[in-house]
């Protein structure tokens, strides 16, 4: 299997444990996923406590509760 390959079934094969993850055993085994320092923004906005900057994996699973 080539370099790109091999990314591609670990692309997949990660993004399947966090739908299994977020389906089966709740949102705090997600943030095992992600590295410990991330960059991940969702837009702000007022009435929505959920949204914003993330830069910690500790702080994935507020995301999706």
């Amino acid at each position: 299997m080539g370099k790109d390959a091999m990314k591609i079934q670990d692309t997949r094969s990660t993004k399947v444990q966090l739908l299994e993850r977020l389906g089966a055993t709740g949102t705090e085994s997600v943030q095992t996923l992600f590295a410990k320092n991330i960059g991940w923004f969702v837009p702000d906005s007022m009435a929505l406590s959920w949204v914003g900057p993330r830069t910690k994996c500790n702080q994935v699973a507020a995301f999706f509760h």
